[in-house]
């Protein structure tokens, strides 16, 4: 079986997740053509498996639509009168959510004529935006069908993506990650078929790696936006300094943030205490999971509605032993279950929180645990190989089914 996963940038540092499922993918025997609507964002960070190829698509080629839609059109003149019941009645959900279904309409017109030529079974969508209005109108116009993932921003902010119930009804499935993403989305659409795939893990690192440390290490990763909560990060961090406690927390990830938090961090005077690392690479990334005590994710709903799903930075801290202290939000919360895998706090209660994070600093033995219990249900929950023969199944399963 071949199939095209159309994605909006890859590889990318912040979807490193990505990259692991496709190759965990291939490696059942499924052959990957990756199609990036917006090129190649970082380098791999590892060699291709043997049945994945990366095509970038280069945004030159939209003028050529001038002359493939008109010859699309003649083709099929039913693509008109569809497109004019998808549009009917909608209305935008912001510019950007605009620009990125218009960018997969035009990669599809685009790139149609290859993929006529090509033996792809089967088109998948790897986020509910663009990159599955391009599989959907591909999968029409070649004959095929597709599949698509739904997880975090193109489901919640500003509702989600414009077209997203219309998106679910035509799929032959949809990909999630989290139990609340997939209540969510069948709520939606009640016949709708979703499947629960976590991301995943390749391989457990060795806790014997772990460095030895002489202050209290909190570490957070994550994109620097609101959605993070960082701001209430550096809110506890003041509250714990005014209490004498002594630790440094450093903050690993980039974002539009940025100057906001360190005028914040300056203000508190906690120049010292906190650290905003920038973006870094998975070693690097690895290195401070291993030097750390405590990983701490603020997670929350922000005005847009956007939110995470299930961070994969919290199980890849729990693959380290590291307890992690999280917020109580949907997704997050079916890992981090408080008192069992993990410590769960609104940030928002600032001194409560100031509280929880020093009596665990003082409580060796219940980090430990704590740790360990998380660990366990990465290697339950979230190793890539298991949860990439959900989707094989999937994909197979489409393949075996006419279509209708």
């Amino acid at each position: 079986m071949k199939i095209a996963y159309i994605a909006y940038q890859y590889p990318t540092l912040t979807q490193t997740f990505i990259q692991r499922e496709i190759k965990s993918v291939a490696a059942l025997g499924i052959e990957i053509e990756v199609h990036a609507m917006r090129g190649v964002k970082a380098p791999l960070n590892d060699s291709l498996p043997l049945r994945v190829t990366i095509h970038p698509f280069f945004l030159w080629r939209l003028w050529l639509l001038i002359f493939k839609i008109p010859r699309e059109l003649v083709r099929d003149p039913s693509l008109v009168g569809s497109g004019i019941r998808f549009l009917q009645g909608k209305k935008w959900r912001g510019a950007d959510d605009f620009l990125i279904n218009l960018l997969g309409v035009g990669f599809a017109f685009s790139t149609v004529e290859q993929f006529r030529k090509s033996d792809i079974d089967h088109y998948h969508g790897v986020w509910a935006t663009g990159m599955t209005t391009a599989a959907a109108l591909l999968a029409k116009m070649t004959g095929k069908r597709f599949s698509m993932g739904a997880h975090a921003f193109d489901v919640y902010r500003n509702g989600g993506d414009s077209f997203l119930k219309e998106k679910i009804a035509r799929a032959s499935f949809v990909h999630t990650t989290t139990l609340a993403n997939v209540r969510y989305l069948q709520s939606l659409v009640p016949r709708a078929h979703v499947i629960l795939s976590r991301r995943g893990l390749e391989s457990l690192p060795d806790l014997a790696q772990k460095e030895g440390r002489d202050i209290f290490g909190l570490l957070s990763v994550a994109r620097l936006v609101p959605k993070k909560g960082l701001d209430y990060q550096i809110k506890i961090c003041q509250e714990l300094k005014r209490n004498g406690f002594v630790f440094i927390h450093r903050i690993i990830g980039e974002g539009i943030l940025r100057e906001e938090l360190q005028r914040q961090i300056r203000e508190a005077g906690l120049e010292k205490e906190i650290q905003l690392l920038g973006a870094l690479s998975q070693s690097e990334v690895q290195r401070y999971y291993a030097k750390s005590d405590l990983f701490w994710h603020t997670g929350l709903v922000d005005a847009e509605g956007d939110r995470d799903g299930l961070p994969n930075v919290i199980p890849e801290a729990f693959s380290w032993g590291l307890c992690v202290v999280s917020s109580p939000t949907a997704g997050a919360d079916e890992a981090v279950i408080h008192g069992e895998t993990g410590w769960v706090l609104d940030p928002r209660q600032v001194e409560e929180g100031s509280q929880a994070i020093q009596a665990l600093a003082k409580n060796h033995s219940l980090r430990e645990k704590l740790g360990k219990s998380g660990r366990r249900w990465v290697e339950e929950n979230f190793m890539s190989q298991k949860n990439a023969m959900i989707l094989e199944e999937a994909f197979k399963a489409v393949k075996g089914n006419t279509r209708s």
